[in-house]
């Protein structure tokens, strides 16, 4: 059975939320229903008018109603005395003028909040395309539509972003300690508020950092901003293209490094405690790819890489030696 296409559709389309699927279809009956097609070029006059980036639906569908109601009060107008009939005018051009007025004027857009589990990658889709994949136990928020100026969004942990490219359009990521400022590129983030430590990473393109102090530096690809909040410094060095991201498939790449940080970052992952009963098993360089497909094979896995045996003490997993 044909698809019936209404104004949200055409808003969806030309906000570019529409999913790829779908818009061979819409495009397809955009050249064989003429209904459909001047319904889009009325939509896109509106928008262009109204000198906005993205097409509200709730204020495309008021306007819409207001033209509706002054193209009746012109046909009462023509069939009433001529005396009355510039004032009827005049109240039209009045309505008219005021609809114009409340198009252009910002709406409060409304805040979303989304939040990962323990073990739980989430991939989200910005407003404006962009897609950010959430680490385990982290939260992001941004509003519903972007405004005109400026894509903000504030981030708790650990995300890595791929933004849509727009020189004229910035996106702010709000962290706990800078503010990263992009017009397109892909980075990670790391800045759970509870560690003393916050990193971004650029994979590439180019962010710009504003520190709390009111400092700014910029990033070049390959390059990793680390900040220590509790002694207020940082640095920037270059990192290893095989650690940054790699989780966003579920696994985490490990290279020579000492057991006690590996459970670190297992604990973050899963949202569980560790500890090691042996010197020697936290010196221990770990040196490889851990899939992350489950709490009790990662401790498995972990096992092996480290010879060691894990057993559960109330709530956290102790590792010692066999």
């Amino acid at each position: 059975m044909e698809k019936k296409y209404r104004e949200e559709h055409i808003i969806d389309y030309l906000n570019n939320r529409m999913p790829v699927k779908d818009r061979e279809g819409f495009e397809t009956a955009l050249q064989t229903d003429e209904k459909l097609r001047k319904q889009y070029n009325s939509t896109v006059l509106i928008w262009k008018n109204s000198g906005q980036r993205q097409v509200d639906i709730n204020q495309f569908l008021v306007f819409q109603k207001l033209q509706e109601k002054i193209r009746e009060e012109q046909k009462v107008a023509e069939r009433i005395k001529r005396r009355r009939w510039s004032g009827a005018i005049a109240a039209c051009v009045s309505l008219l003028l005021t609809a114009l007025i409340c198009w252009n004027l910002p709406s409060q857009a409304q805040w979303v909040r989304l939040t990962s589990t323990g073990g739980q990658i989430e991939q989200i889709d910005l407003p404006d395309g962009s897609i950010v994949t959430l680490y385990p136990k982290s939260s992001i928020e941004y509003p519903e539509r972007f405004s005109d100026n400026i894509r903000e969004v504030k981030l708790q942990g650990a995300a890595y972003f791929e933004v849509v490219s727009n020189p004229e359009w910035p996106m702010e990521v709000q962290l706990n300690h800078s503010q990263v400022r992009v017009l397109g590129t892909s980075f990670e983030v790391d800045s759970f508020l509870e560690e003393d430590e916050e990193r971004v990473a650029l994979v590439e393109g180019k962010v710009d950092l504003i520190l709390k102090g009111g400092d700014q530096l910029c990033l070049s690809p390959g390059e990793r901003y680390d900040y220590q909040p509790s002694s207020g410094q940082f640095k920037v060095k270059a990192f290893d293209s095989e650690a940054v991201g790699n989780w966003k498939e579920g696994a985490m790449h490990f290279h020579k490094q000492p057991l006690a940080q590996v459970l670190k970052a297992i604990s973050k992952w899963y949202d569980v405690d560790f500890a090691i009963r042996s010197e020697a098993l936290k010196n221990l360089k770990i040196n490889g790819k851990i899939h992350c497909e489950s709490l009790t094979a990662t401790l498995h896995m972990l096992e092996v890489l480290s010879g060691g045996q894990f057993e559960q003490e109330e709530n956290r997993w102790v590792l010692k030696e066999k």
